[in-house]
């Protein structure tokens, strides 16, 4: 994940998770927060979970890396969901009708207080 830290309650951060392999043929796509207290939230395409069609580079710790088109999964927070301060958990999970179900690793970021 490219984000290491947000604040409570921030609405449109752009959450953007390499997957490293081709989403381009999902049926659905899932992001998926576990909050400090291990409450679990998904996330859909229907919620606006996305496999964008273009590269995007982005910055990961001290560097940038680019993420290949088709191959990262992209969501854009809304009210209410970054409510809880702490450590958070983030992974992204592919489906298809094949079936496969893949879970992506899982990353964790910190939500700050908002000041």
């Amino acid at each position: 994940m490219t984000t290491a830290t947000v604040r409570e309650d921030e609405i449109g951060k752009v959450m953007v998770i390499n997957a490293n392999f081709n989403l381009s043929g999902n049926t659905e796509l899932r992001v998926v927060f576990k909050k400090p207290d291990g409450t679990i939230v998904e996330k859909l395409k229907a919620d606006g979970v996305t496999a964008p069609t273009v590269p995007i580079t982005v910055c990961v710790g001290d560097g940038e890396e680019t993420f290949t088109a088709n191959e990262y999964f992209q969501y854009s927070t809304e009210a209410g969901l970054l409510d809880v301060t702490g450590q958070w958990q983030i992974h992204g999970e592919y489906v298809d009708g094949t079936p496969k179900d893949l879970s992506g690793d899982v990353s964790n970021f910190t939500v700050l207080p908002r000041e």
